[in-house]
């Protein structure tokens, strides 16, 4: 039997037009895998949508909560298998060239790296893990600086000549062909719908997918999609409509002498483009680093630099921003920028200074020390205010609503999921409906954050991680306490 493609991703979430099924593979195979119809393609607006993170601090016994806005775009189902096959075609072109031009190792993000037993592909564990592995080793050998900084905002500042060059280079072709140059164009020059517009239209007839067949109905809100069976926000045939009421916008990011620059983050082929787009800087950076023994990684616009001291005027923010050049359009963040000086006693102590004062290296998730590896102080900030939170919505549904949820705060399923009950893998059951029986729903659950602990703790092999941990099962003792009393309290008073 052939290998199925990969290439070919079959997804269900709400766009312009209904979802493609795997019976539809061999439509969109013949289609996809011919250059002449790829070159006269018109591709549908993306749809735009905000992607909101928070990041708390804790200061002076209280939260301090910063937002962090970004925006998403995804493409039509069609489309997406469009972007999704030349995307593979891309990997393997970038892959080889980057093999060629011996800088494979530095590149990490968007990438299927094996480990070393071959078993399964590398995750940012590893490769925090072995960066601060390579600065033990190096620091051996005498003082080492660790810079790390970032690319202010990379997808959005890409310039779309330099794009093009790029493209061009790891392709080795002179000039792009049909296809490809429309997939660049529309890549460039995208279009795009925000996900407002559409539900504010559509939200009395969006498209959902129930036992009996498709049918519209009218939702109240987007977070209903997915309980609702939400495949579709409408038709193709009400493009005209979205056009003539001003939705459909191009892309306007403009670099500071007026040229057109950024692709959307969030296509399946934007990942690999941005890697291409950096060719030139990795190149340069790699070569520099090991001819004087230093090490570098770059994880999309993460950046790190191990080197010895002695280079230190030669390695730095400004060297590094002459290395991007003005062509690319990009800024090194001067203000996320971090250099700390390394030094390592006779009896093998490293000493991490910032700044002249003791201080820990944070990278991909984790911070060290000198001496062991942990999951970063926000990390785990996030984690147990994410439990805090969980905890008073339970508690005001157990209080307020009043259906089956009234003076409950299920708290099995609390345990599941911020205690190591919750940790493995295992299939997802639900109760049917007027039935005590439960069905299985032929979903899996792959863990909680219990299961990135211990996998972290093991790849890592740091007994450190798990004790960060510790205070876990007291603070979630106490707050589901709370709870209760504040629920048995609100049913005494009725």
């Amino acid at each position: 039997m052939a290998k199925r493609k990969t290439w070919f991703k079959p997804k269900k979430y709400p766009h312009i037009g209904l979802p493609i099924t795997v019976k539809d593979r061999h439509k969109v195979e013949s289609y996809v895998r011919n250059p002449g119809k790829i070159a006269h393609h018109a591709f549908l607006p993306l749809i735009k949508r905000v992607q909101r993170s928070h990041r708390y601090t804790h200061d002076n016994g209280k939260y301090k909560r910063r937002t962090k806005e970004r925006e998403i775009c995804y493409a039509s189902h069609f489309d997406a298998q469009i972007y999704s096959y030349y995307a593979k075609i891309l990997e393997r072109r970038y892959e080889k060239y980057i093999k060629e031009h011996d800088y494979s190792d530095c590149v990490i993000a968007y990438r299927s790296i094996l480990c070393d037993n071959g078993k399964r592909s590398k995750c940012n564990i590893d490769f925090a893990k072995d960066a601060f592995n390579a600065l033990r080793n190096m620091v051996a050998k005498g003082p080492q600086t660790v810079l790390i900084s970032d690319i202010t905002r990379f997808f959005d500042s890409l310039n779309h000549s330099y794009l093009k060059r790029a493209w061009r280079e790891v392709s080795n072709y002179d000039s792009l062909p049909e296809d490809e140059y429309n997939i660049f164009k529309n890549v460039t020059h995208f279009s795009y719908v925000r996900i407002e517009d559409l539900f504010n239209l559509f939200n009395g007839q969006i498209i959902c997918q129930t036992k009996t067949g498709v049918r519209k109905k009218r939702l109240t809100h987007v977070k209903y999609f997915k309980e609702k069976g939400a495949i579709a926000f409408c038709e193709k045939d009400a493009l005209p409509e979205l056009r003539n009421r001003g939705f459909i916008h191009p892309n306007k990011n403009k670099s500071k002498d007026g040229h057109p620059i950024g692709i959307p983050q969030g296509l399946p082929i934007s990942s690999v483009l941005a890697n291409i787009y950096m060719w030139e800087f990795d190149q340069k950076l790699n070569s520099y680093l090991c001819q004087i023994g230093g090490y570098y990684r770059r994880y999309c616009d993460d950046i790190i630099l191990i080197f010895p001291s002695s280079h230190m005027q030669n390695v730095n923010v400004e060297s590094l921003q002459k290395m991007l050049n003005c062509e690319t359009a990009l800024d090194i963040s001067k203000d996320k920028t971090k250099t700390f000086s390394i030094a390592s006693s006779p009896n093998g102590e490293i000493t991490i200074l910032k700044d002249g004062k003791p201080s820990k290296i944070e990278y991909l998730g984790f911070s060290f020390d000198g001496k062991d590896i942990r999951i970063k102080d926000k990390g785990m900030s996030k984690y147990f205010h994410k439990m805090d939170k969980t905890i008073r919505a339970r508690m005001f549904y157990a209080i307020h609503i009043n259906n089956n949820t009234v003076g409950k705060l299920f708290v099995r399923q609390l345990l599941r999921r911020f205690t190591p009950i919750g940790s493995r893998k295992h299939r997802i059951f639900y109760r049917g409906v007027g039935s005590k029986s439960f069905v299985d729903s032929r979903k899996f659950s792959f863990g909680n954050y219990w299961t990135y602990v211990s996998k972290a703790a093991e790849i890592c092999d740091s007994p450190a991680i798990i004790h960060q941990m510790k205070r876990n099962k007291a603070i979630l003792k106490r707050r589901i306490k709370l709870a209760k009393n504040a629920v048995d309290n609100k049913a005494e008073k009725e």
